[in-house]
């Protein structure tokens, strides 16, 4: 891996499937397994892909992702677009759910989280393939493996990110921001956008 020494800002974030090691440990035969990892990663990517994102890794049971046009910190319409991936994402997993329990697999409930601000660039390989690193993406991991705040199937956002999405009266209405719920830890500030 070969840092380019190039940062960027964007919105980043992560998805993963909850439980997943316990729901695997249930399953027979490598065939289910791979069903069952291929069905997130491909379901996943599919809805990045078409709000404008771009799926960075997985790592099995997680997906790394972010959405190069939020680089633009005035247009209104990337960061809509980034939420409302989110926002599609959970709604998918219903009709996801219905396809698993025809193959007798576990249902998929996700941790999601994003935040906006610096990534840095590395090159990976030969030099072809891009990685993101940096605090905003540590923050989204911390979010996604605290127990405390990840619950299942909410959408948590980091507060650079919050900050942002409240600029815009548009989002702020269309999403219902001015009542969500704001939690402070000793980490890190974190926004939840409830789902229900």
């Amino acid at each position: 891996m070969l840092f380019s020494g190039v940062s960027i800002k964007n919105c980043g974030g992560f998805t993963h499937i909850v439980d997943s090691t316990k729901n695997i440990a249930t399953m027979e035969g490598l065939e289910n397994i791979r069903k069952y990892y291929s069905t997130f990663i491909n379901s996943i990517s599919k809805i990045v892909k078409s709000y404008g994102g771009k799926v960075l890794k997985n790592i099995g049971d997680y997906i790394l992702f972010y959405f190069p046009k939020t680089s633009d910190i005035n247009d209104s319409n990337s960061f809509e677009k980034a939420i409302e991936c989110c926002f599609k994402i959970l709604d998918e997993r219903y009709k996801i759910n219905d396809e698993l329990a025809r193959q007798y697999l576990p249902p998929f409930n996700y941790k999601m989280s994003l935040d906006y601000g610096v990534l840095d660039l590395a090159l990976v390989g030969d030099c072809s393939q891009t990685d993101l690193f940096g605090s905003t993406l540590n923050l989204c991991s911390k979010i996604n493996n605290s127990l405390s705040l990840s619950i299942p199937n909410e959408i948590i956002i980091g507060d650079n990110f919050y900050r942002i999405l409240k600029s815009f009266p548009s989002i702020v209405k269309d999403f219902n921001l001015s009542n969500r719920e704001y939690k402070i830890t000793d980490n890190y500030d974190s926004n939840i956008i409830d789902t229900n």
